[in-house]
């Protein structure tokens, strides 16, 4: 497994450092499942991302796209409805191969993709009920601690690291948004 890295300057908030090690944590998923997503960036992210690491590399675009999306990042605005049913079905895909390890794990994956569907169902699609537009959870659920730190770690194994640079806003390691 690996071990990720965070930048430092988001530990003034533990929601904002563990939301941030959930968007690299998916992002190393993506990865380790070689998971490249389809769906299309707008001009509008691809203009966010432009003066980032991002902006030469499309696979790793797409893939910070998703995992914002998956973490209800407000850097990625409006994200469209493929980009919506494909965080559906990549946390669906997470769930199936056993990634989320604890039971808190578990759940905050799988409250993660049942909002976001909901989303889908809705029909709301890039709208101001979007992850990134401050979604808010349906009324009977209660507003989550947080979330929980994803395990880095299996069967006693060293971790391989995987830093994450931080260059500035939008790049890696930026603290995202947390959901209302």
């Amino acid at each position: 497994m690996a071990r990720i890295v965070i930048n430092p300057k988001v530990f003034g908030d533990a929601r904002d450092a563990k939301c941030v090690a959930w968007n690299e944590a998916f992002r190393v998923v993506m990865e380790d499942m070689s998971f490249e997503p389809a769906s299309e960036p707008t001009e509008e992210q691809r203009k966010f991302f432009s003066d980032t690491a991002y902006r030469n590399d499309e696979v790793q675009l797409r893939r910070t796209i998703l995992a914002r999306v998956c973490t209800f990042d407000d850097s990625v605005e409006n994200p469209t409805d493929e980009q919506l049913q494909e965080a559906v079905e990549f946390l669906d895909s997470v769930m199936e191969a056993g990634v989320p390890q604890t039971e808190e794990e578990q759940a905050t994956v799988q409250r993660a993709r049942d909002m976001i569907a909901a989303i889908v169902s809705g029909g709301g699609g890039g709208t101001a009920q979007a992850p990134g537009g401050a979604a808010e959870p349906p009324p009977e659920e209660e507003p989550p601690e947080g979330p929980s730190e994803p395990t880095t770690t299996s069967g006693g194994e060293p971790p391989e690291d995987r830093t994450t640079p931080s260059a500035g806003p939008g790049e890696p390691g930026e603290a995202p948004a947390q959901p209302a």
